[in-house]
């Protein structure tokens, strides 16, 4: 099977991105920790304090350009905590389910060109 014939495949980034929890629409993003781990469908994201698995969250990832992507309704799928981590970063699998106004485009376009 070629690449152009596996979507999910993860790409390694040189320069994580920036991911960022957008805890309500009233209230401003902070940032959650940094992807360098992607595919057009998820995404691992370092950070010191994860959620737990099934967690769900809307989140803003800056792709290139100051570009952002929103993901609404992300879920953790699996977490790597202080205690299961032993030579590995702590973090997050996250599933990225819904996306908004054309972010799932610019998404896998930006996963496509990091091969």
């Amino acid at each position: 099977m070629d690449d152009a014939a596996t979507p999910a495949r993860r790409h390694w980034l040189m320069d994580p991105l920036r991911v960022e929890r957008v805890p309500s629409p009233t209230a401003s993003s902070h940032l959650i920790g940094f992807a360098s781990n992607i595919s057009e469908t998820g995404m691992f994201v370092q950070c010191a304090l994860p959620p737990p698995p099934g967690t769900k969250m809307t989140l803003q990832v800056r792709i290139q350009d100051g570009d952002r992507v929103t993901v609404r309704g992300a879920r953790v799928v699996w977490t790597r905590d202080r205690t299961t981590a032993r030579y590995e970063p702590c973090g997050v699998g996250v599933e990225l389910n819904s996306m908004k106004d054309g972010s799932r485009e610019r998404w896998v376009d930006f996963c496509r060109i990091q091969t």
